[in-house]
């Protein structure tokens, strides 16, 4: 082999902010798991349990659904998290089914895997922008034989 063939060098990667939030919401994520399960009290577990809820399942909702430009999400996401933790709060109590445990598991695992998939698939990320204008796009009927 050629020198220049062997000390071909790969450009390192670069992290945005938004991988970098990612990560974040993926570790506050695990810690709040962590803290529940082994059934840590105190105000650890309360301050872990409110940036959770008050940020990481818009977050891990809002790639998915063309609600914002970059500049926006942070913010979106706050109100997103707390529009689903009421949500889901309200119609767990509606039904009866009250375990504010097992919703927080439930929440933290399924929000985990939406930004631990991200953080693994970067190519995969829905790099959808929202114009705010309606979509175009003209639909065919199919051909009958």
């Amino acid at each position: 082999m050629s020198p220049e063939h062997r000390r071909t060098a790969r450009p390192a990667p670069v992290l945005s902010w938004v991988d970098l939030v990612d990560t974040g919401a993926a570790l506050v994520t695990s810690a709040v798991l962590v803290v529940v399960g082994l059934g840590i009290t105190g105000a650890g577990r309360v301050g872990l349990a409110l940036v959770f809820v008050s940020f990481v399942p818009g977050w891990a909702v809002l790639d998915y659904v063309p609600l914002a430009k970059e500049s926006s999400k942070a913010a979106l996401a706050v109100a997103l998290s707390l529009t689903l933790s009421v949500l889901g709060a309200a119609s767990v109590l509606w039904l009866h089914l009250w375990h504010p445990g097992a919703m927080l598991d439930t929440t933290g695992t399924l929000c985990l895997m939406a930004v631990v998939w991200r953080l693994a698939y970067p190519g995969r990320r829905p790099r959808r922008q929202s114009t705010g204008e309606p979509d175009r796009t003209p639909v065919t009927a199919p051909r009958r034989p």
